[in-house]
């Protein structure tokens, strides 16, 4: 995976603003494997995608001078399962060993960013979608697209603190 250009253009040669609100919704589960099924593969997979993925474009946007005005904002989307301080679906749900650590790392980005950030004052937060209808829990999800859609919205809108934070759609802090 590789998001490098030979010649990055930069937000003055394109002839554009550069971005105030960036989000990275980077996603997949991984093979569905039990424990004594894992395979080396099945973590380098999911880590390309749901942590390497959203430092990348994060990393060339700021190289490419695309992401930055004071106050800009940097939303990645995380998961309630790489949360260790969660009492609820982290602690009840097995398994996921891939998806719930490539999450936790994209957590851990997340705050370095805040602090590399901060000269820049670029804000960066962590939302945890809900359990969405979507492919990737074949549509047996507790919340529809909209619903946390709206939700995510109005998370991002309503004037909270979203600099080093980790909410869920409905608002809820998450610890992690």
């Amino acid at each position: 995976m590789s998001l490098r250009l030979s010649t990055p253009p930069t937000a003055t040669a394109l002839h554009c603003a550069p971005l105030q609100v960036l989000i990275n919704n980077a996603g997949v589960y991984g093979r569905r494997a039990t424990l004594s099924e894992f395979a080396p593969e099945d973590f380098t997979n999911v880590f390309q995608t749901n942590t390497i993925g959203p430092f990348l474009v994060v990393q060339q946007l700021l190289h490419q001078e695309l992401l930055g005005p004071p106050g800009s904002l940097i939303v990645n989307i995380t998961s309630i399962m790489s949360s260790h301080g969660d009492q609820t679906v982290s602690s009840v749900t097995p398994g996921g060993y891939a998806y719930r650590a490539s999450k936790a790392a994209l957590n851990i980005i997340n705050k370095a960013l805040c602090l590399d950030l901060k000269d820049r004052q670029i804000e960066c937060v962590l939302i945890h979608p809900g359990y969405v209808k979507t492919d990737m829990t074949g549509g047996a999800g507790w919340v529809d697209v909209e619903e946390s859609t709206s939700g995510m919205l109005n998370v991002l809108e309503d004037g909270r603190p979203l600099n080093d934070r980790f909410y869920a759609y409905n608002g809820q802090e998450i610890p992690w």
